[in-house]
Parts: structure tokens; sequence; C-alpha cells
């Protein structure tokens, strides 16, 4: 029980983390995920299922390029709840990065570039 409590409280650090790099969201946005947020903290992923999220949000951003959250989900049909905690994952190993452009953050996969 503790090992699951504490996979929560890690998960919800990650989400966190992708969220406050997603600034400009619109305010129905912003709320949605911090409902999520309070969600992630009531309920607890598996490691395995998180990273199944993340594969799906890494393969569409794969084939689809950049994308803004409410395309992301779109597409992917996966829940808020689940977008966040795949995004979370991938910001944790450094796979994403998250953009702002005329105020809307879009996230894409990170390519080191070599010049």
């Amino acid at each position: 029980m503790l090992k699951r409590a504490l996979f929560v409280v890690f998960s919800t650090c990650i989400c966190i983390f992708a969220v406050k790099n997603l600034t400009a969201l619109s305010k129905k946005t912003e709320t949605n995920i911090f409902i999520t947020l309070k969600i992630i903290l009531t309920m607890a992923f598996e490691a395995s299922q998180i990273g199944e999220l993340a594969g799906i949000v890494w393969r569409t951003l794969e084939s689809k390029g950049k994308l803004n959250l409410e395309e992301l989900q779109a597409i992917t049909g996966l829940d808020l709840i689940e977008i966040v905690a795949g995004l979370g994952w991938l910001a944790r190993e450094g796979k994403v990065n998250f953009t702002k452009e005329n105020g809307v953050t879009s996230v894409q996969l990170y390519q080191e570039r070599y010049y």
C-alpha cells in the first residue's frame, strides 16, 4: 500500500511539472487539468498503465508532430487524466518539449540537433 501511495505522489509531481509548462490554456482546460490532478491524488495507476499511456501519446506526437492538449485529446480519444499522466511520464524522461506560440501551448517530441 505504501508503494502505491508513493507512486501516486510521484506521478502527481510529474503531472504538475507537465501542467506548469502548459501555461497558456483556456480557463476551462486549466480548470479541467486541476480537477484531473485532484483525481490523480485519489486513484493509483500502475506504472505499466502510465507507460502504455505515454506510448500512445508518444506515437501520436511522432506521427502528427506538434499538437496542443485539445488536439491531442481529440486524436487519441484519451481522457484528460490519461493524457496528463502520459505527458508527465514523457516529460520526466525528457522526451517532450512544451512551446508557446500565439498564446497557445503545444507539445512535441524532443529532438536533439547537432550543428
